[in-house]
């Protein structure tokens, strides 16, 4: 018998969950082997580890923003820098020019 598209990715999902279904299952009896204690030591140093990776990548999202919002002022000064530079050689031409014809 011969299987559709949708069929199989159908039977692919049921068999993913089926596969988690069981993973999950051998994870709580092996927390019912562990004592108490030790289990709510192992979630605490989960939500800690968790926490610190949040507020990494949170920081890290700021300071790429602050990053990007200097680069744009410093690219936008180094314009106006060279366009000051321009005009500067320019009069500085000029009053070369006024003071041969004199």
């Amino acid at each position: 018998m011969r299987r559709t598209g949708r069929m199989q990715v159908s039977q692919e999902k049921l068999e993913s969950r089926r596969s988690f279904r069981k993973l999950r299952e051998k994870q709580l009896l092996a927390l019912e082997i562990v004592p108490a204690k030790k289990i709510s030591q192992h979630i605490q140093s989960e939500e800690t580890t968790a926490a610190i990776r949040i507020q990494s990548h949170w920081r890290a999202h700021a300071q790429r923003k602050v990053f990007s919002a200097k680069r744009k002022f410093h690219r936008e000064n180094a314009a106006a820098i060279v366009i000051q530079k321009q005009v500067r050689k320019y009069f500085k031409k000029e009053k070369k020019e006024d003071i041969t014809v004199c």
